[in-house]
């Protein structure tokens, strides 16, 4: 009985490791599949740490921004054009549950952040400043969270097949979080055109980035390609899954000069004179229900800006040289459950 049931497992992980051949060995058609009202909840786990140097007649500054955890789900609901209508399908996406520590050091000392839903504490130098239970440092709060003026509020991206968001719609603070200038690493797949093999690499289609933390760059503008290989294709909960390799960098060699846009700074010549960005990770995706299983993206920063401050004479302009320098982690998995289609 022992040697048969050792050669029944034997032939099952034989067969398994044939099918995964077979599969691996087949050109796979990577796209994302949309059902109206289907609907897809994410965990999402950001991690960032960004230090900014400030030099200013003589005299330099230094601050830090480490974000332990930020933590969101997101919900997305696919609203698919019916049967017969050429039109590209909108995802609604809610984002909730968020949950955010930070840590935050510069001249006025070291402040501790915690973030529950709507509720915040924070502490500068072990002291409490803020703590909206006990109604304490209430305009300092709202302040901290209308950078997540987006959660509870929905957006909508407009969504090719190959995964390109074409649209985004909603709250500025929404666009802002889902923006790829924002370093989150959120909705980084593009797929290819047609079948691919394990093995081979694609691009997406070049995107133009017309503005970069607050500078007009619409006469100059940036573009950025992201590559993606498909490292291998391997059955998970019954279905067929890819695992895909991500990288894209952007390295500006010369400086990049104009003026910066809004009226707090208005006609303040800034001047980048050192520009990297590299985001790298792998993705999971269902082939077979054509959607995003878990991404882990990797993303460095590295800028360096010459703002010219313009003063009414005889007082001479300003100078501030500012680096920024960061490094981030986003993470997103499907989370189990999440029904295949509202009823």
């Amino acid at each position: 009985m022992r040697s048969s049931a050792r050669r029944a497992h034997v032939a099952a992980a034989a067969a398994l490791v044939v099918a995964s051949a077979a599969m691996a060995a087949e050109s796979q058609e990577i796209a994302f599949k949309f059902r109206d009202g289907r609907k897809s909840s994410y965990a999402i786990d950001i991690e960032l740490d960004v230090t900014t140097v400030a030099e200013q007649g003589g005299q330099k500054q230094e601050s830090s921004a480490r974000t332990k955890k930020l933590a969101l789900v997101m919900t997305v609901v696919e609203r698919a054009a019916a049967e017969g209508v050429r039109a590209a399908p909108e995802l609604a996406v809610t984002f909730g549950d968020l949950v955010v520590d930070q840590q935050l050091s510069g001249a006025s000392g070291n402040v501790t952040l915690s973030i529950r839903g709507n509720q915040v504490v924070a502490k500068r130098n072990g002291t409490v400043i803020v703590d909206t239970k006990r109604n304490k440092g209430k305009d300092f709060a709202t302040a901290l969270l209308a950078e997540f003026a987006f959660v509870d509020e929905e957006g909508t991206l407009t969504m090719l097949e190959s995964g390109r968001v074409t649209k985004v719609d909603g709250p500025d603070a929404f666009t802002s979080f889902l923006s790829a200038e924002s370093g989150t690493g959120l909705l980084v797949l593009e797929t290819g055109q047609g079948p691919v093999a394990v093995g081979e690499t694609w691009e997406s289609a070049e995107r133009t980035v017309k503005s970069f933390r607050g500078l007009d760059l619409s006469t100059n503008p940036l573009s950025l390609k992201t590559s993606y290989t498909l490292e291998e294709v391997a059955e998970r909960d019954g279905r067929k899954v890819a695992k895909i390799k991500v990288g894209s960098s952007l390295a500006r060699k010369r400086a990049l000069s104009g003026t910066v846009t809004g009226e707090a700074l208005k006609d303040t010549r800034v001047e980048i004179r050192k520009l990297e960005r590299t985001a790298e990770g792998t993705v999971l995706f269902d082939i077979d229900e054509g959607r995003l299983v878990e991404s882990d993206i990797e993303v460095s920063l590295a800028v360096e800006v010459e703002m010219t401050l313009k003063n009414e004479r005889p007082k001479k302009d300003e100078i501030v040289k500012t680096s920024v320098a960061g490094t981030g982690r986003a993470v997103m998995k499907l989370l189990p459950g999440a029904p295949e289609a509202d009823e």
